[in-house]
């Protein structure tokens, strides 16, 4: 039989698990200096050659850890810092070891405070001591091994579990032995109290039923164990009563039942107490080694499958996050146990940093989100956007799809759409909405027309389909990035009679005031009254204002009702109402549902030839008398569009053009100009330069960062930027075919295009734009830009000389800071261009793509 340990142990490790309490040193301000401090001090602990790489490895890649743990494309982070550790490995023929991706998943697990994850994801040959360096020193696998022992001496029999409950106190000590006296069975010289007694018959052999029991996961398993027990003790006591007084136990038992009752509970406690205690020991000891080990076996076998069942589900509209926690607490069911202990001793669980199993199946997608970042692409262009090259999307729900999915992963920047299809499939669900809602007059679904337009429109012929357009629109796709133009083009005959319409009303006006009538913001053939009464307008002597088609009389109809005359397609006869003597509590239910507003600058497109009107300008309103046969003015209203010069695509980028050739990317229309300055080589984040052009316009240098309260212009990248063709995030990576450029002195000549905007609120004046490649000495250049409206942008475009391998290109506006900008903090983009295959001339054949060596990470999902 094992000798128990003596309670001068039990309670020295009561104390050291007391005392565990301390800030956890990922609290730090700097994990990543942390971790690899600690990284060093496991490697000088363990045998040489066990840890995945050495600690001067990953001293030399802090850099590289850092951006890739962050979330930023492998690319991005090899072209930014490829001359350090494992940057310098990937961007060359040696390839990344296997173990550096080990190490950076150990990291970011300590990074989140989980440090036995972080520890068994270096291996189980160093767990125990990467444990104690992460913890401040502390042996805790040492404890825990001593608590699995005292739990296996629990579970051996009665006279440990007697043994242990003396060495604890507080249960057998100072027995109540009035209380066995009292009921007859025992006296200060017969021995033992009950509840002593029952522990060694009743309770003691069953403490293992009691570790199974807490551990299964019926929630009443141990509930009902101890009411077993309970019912056992009773039998047992009056039996043994029956014993002494044959037939007469179980009355002896009623008259002292309470007493009874009292001892059997008793009993009860310090069988409870040596259960939990044994226990802990099996989660601690067994459950939880085996538990971390399945859970790293699941980040590198599992993930996958997990990843393609997220996405299903994402599909039916479950978001990743929920199903990955859901189907992992599925898979690990048979854990649940460790939860429940957890829930019974959080302290003790703290001091000995373990996770739930509930908190790591809930915290997996958001910890481990890179995983999922290849599964998702990859079941977009299998499933939900079929390519096999960049994502295009060729209708609304599959974009909204792919933008959904991607962007749980901040990927959404990948996907494209066909211009064409998602537009016309867009104008035709708005077209259909206008037919539910009963609108007789049909939009026109034009095709895009670039230069003049570069997104499908529906034009529509009323002023009301237009602002109805864009507020369905806005219903229906503002999750999307600009995927249709709405915009207007009345016909002859409704311009000719919707100046008639304002004719008509400046000679009423004449006569009963100014501002007595007006037309009306949404409808402009609807006239309202606002100083003077229908009938009166109805009295005016004179009636006949010559309307023309599309009105079916040539004067004014009387509205009195206060039902709504608003409808999709408008008035086609014009007609006076008294909107403003309708009772407020029914103005809601008659305005239509429309936001009353001006447009920004850009917002409206139409082609040169027939510019949009804005149906909701105050300048509709026409109230100045004296005008009569005036038309509106549309030079007002119009958006004024540069020939030239190409709209961009508001939102995000990523915009595709399917033409008889297939799905094909849109190309610049304006011929690149020539290289106008060399720029020096300069690190990535290195300040360009300023390089002192002769500028046309004369203009002086303002002061930046000045306090104003004036409106201030905001210059600054939009759009998708296009490196020989293919479109590419702000800030990202991309990977181009040099047999796609011009080649020649072993270099590669790719146009490049990009768009500026002015999101500010002032006109930006005459600027410069500078475009460098970094890793090409003498090459890049500066375009002097013209001024930019609110809200407009333009395109930039020119060709840029790279050479094979990695291409660091710097953009910046305004580097002379000619422009006092309201934010002066979005003037600076980078793009990481790889370019593969060969840029001499005489490399005719295609060159296989290949990313460096190194950058496919082990495992399933590339890790």
């Amino acid at each position: 039989m094992r000798t128990l340990l003596p309670r001068q142990w039990l309670l020295r490790l009561f104390l050291i698990l007391a005392c565990l309490g301390t800030a956890p040193p990922g609290a730090r301000a700097n994990v990543l200096d942390s971790f690899v401090q600690k990284y060093g001090e496991i490697e000088n602990i363990v045998e040489p050659g066990v840890l995945p790489v050495s600690a001067d490895y990953l001293k030399q890649s802090m850099d590289y850890i850092r951006c890739i743990a962050d979330g930023t494309d492998v690319l991005v982070c090899t072209d930014r810092y490829h001359e350090t550790g494992a940057g310098r490995d990937a961007a060359t023929a040696a390839g990344i070891p296997t173990g550096f991706w080990v190490a950076l998943d150990a990291y970011v697990a300590y990074k989140n405070g989980d440090y036995w994850e972080a520890a068994y994801l270096l291996g189980e040959a160093v767990a125990c001591a990467a444990i104690q360096v992460f913890t401040g020193g502390v042996d805790l696998c040492g404890i825990i091994k001593e608590l699995y022992e005292l739990a296996e001496g629990l579970w051996e029999g009665v006279q440990e579990v007697l043994e242990f409950l003396a060495d604890v106190g507080g249960v057998i000590v100072n027995a109540a032995e009035d209380v066995c006296q009292g009921i007859g069975l025992c006296d200060e010289d017969e021995g033992p109290p009950l509840h002593v007694l029952l522990l060694e018959q009743i309770y003691a052999p069953k403490v293992q039923d009691g570790v199974a029991a807490r551990e299964s996961r019926d929630n009443n398993a141990f509930p009902v164990l101890l009411h077993q027990l309970a019912e056992q003790a009773k039998s047992w006591v009056i039996n043994s009563f029956n014993r002494i007084a044959p037939y007469q136990g179980q009355s002896i038992y009623d008259a002292n039942r309470q007493k009874i009752d009292a001892e059997i509970k008793e009993a009860e406690k310090g069988y409870i107490q040596a259960v939990d205690t044994a226990w802990t020991g099996d989660i601690t000891g067994r459950v939880m080694p085996e538990l971390l080990g399945k859970q790293v076996n699941y980040l590198s076998t599992q993930i996958t499958s997990l990843a393609l069942g997220a996405a299903e589900a994402y599909a039916a509209g479950v978001h990743p996050s929920r199903w990955v926690s859901g189907q992992c607490l599925k898979d690990f069911i048979d854990y649940t146990m460790v939860d429940v202990w957890i829930d019974h001793f959080p302290v003790k669980a703290k001091e000995l940093h373990l996770t739930s199993n509930r908190d790591w199946c809930k915290s997996l997608f958001d910890q481990h989100r890179s995983k999922f970042i290849d599964p998702f692409r990859q079941f977009v262009k299998s499933k939900v956007c079929p390519s096999s090259g960049a994502i295009v999307c060729n209708d609304v729900a599959s974009l909204r799809l792919c933008l959904g999915l991607l962007g749980t992963v901040d990927k959404k920047q990948e996907c494209g759409w066909s211009i064409l299809e998602v537009g016309k499939q867009a104008a035709q669900m708005i077209q259909d909405d206008f037919k539910a809602r009963g609108s007789k007059i049909p939009c026109n679904i034009v095709p895009p027309q670039i230069p003049k337009a570069l997104l499908v429109q529906l034009r529509c012929t009323r002023p009301t389909q237009f602002a109805q357009c864009t507020k369905v629109y806005d219903e229906k796709f503002s999750d999307l990035p600009k995927v249709l133009d709405c915009s207007l083009m009345e016909t002859e005959e409704y311009k000719a009679l919707r100046a008639q319409v304002v004719a008509a009303v400046n000679t009423l006006n004449e006569e009963f005031g100014t501002g007595a009538l007006e037309v009306d913001l949404y409808d402009p053939l609807i006239v309202l009254t606002r100083n003077v009464g229908v009938d009166e307008v109805k009295g005016y002597p004179r009636q006949d204002w010559g309307f023309g088609p599309p009105s079916n009389q040539r004067s004014f109809e009387y509205l009195y009702s206060v039902v709504s005359p608003y409808t999709i397609d408008g008035q086609s006869t014009p007609a006076v109402w008294n909107e403003a003597h309708v009772d407020e509590v029914l103005k809601e239910k008659a305005r239509p549902t429309i936001e009353m507003r001006k447009p920004s600058p850009g917002e409206l497109r139409s082609d040169l030839d027939n510019p949009v009107v804005h149906p909701l300008d105050a300048a509709n309103r026409l109230r100045a008398p004296g005008l009569a046969g005036a038309t509106v003015p549309q030079q007002q209203h119009q958006q004024q569009v540069m020939r030239g010069s190409l709209t961009p695509l508001p939102g995000l980028p990523g915009t595709f053009q399917a033409g008889t050739q297939g799905v094909q990317q849109l190309q610049p229309t304006t011929p690149a100009p020539t290289i106008s300055t060399s720029l020096p080589t300069q690190a990535a984040t290195a300040e360009l330069p300023r390089v002192t052009a002769p500028r046309s316009g004369g203009f002086a240098p303002r002061s930046r960062g000045l306090a104003t309260t004036r409106p201030l212009p905001d210059l600054t990248y939009t759009g998708m930027p296009r490196v020989g063709g293919v479109s590419v995030g702000w800030n990202g990576s991309v990977t181009v075919d040099a047999l796609q450029a011009t080649r020649s002195g072993g270099l590669c000549r790719f146009p490049l295009d990009y768009v500026v905007r002015n999101g500010g609120e002032q006109d930006s004046g005459q600027f410069r734009a500078t475009v460098a490649n970094t890793t090409v000495p003498d090459s890049g250049w500066q375009h002097d830009l013209r001024s930019l409206p609110p809200g407009a942008s333009m395109t930039d475009s020119g060709t840029l000389v790279m050479r094979t391998g990695h291409n660091s290109l710097q953009f910046v506006l305004d580097d002379e800071a000619m422009v006092a900008e309201s934010n002066e903090t979005n003037n600076r983009a980078t793009l990481a261009v790889i370019v593969s295959g060969s840029c001499d001339s005489s490399a005719s054949l295609p060159q296989p793509m290949t990313a460096p060596r190194g950058l496919t990470r082990p495992g399933p999902i590339g890790r």
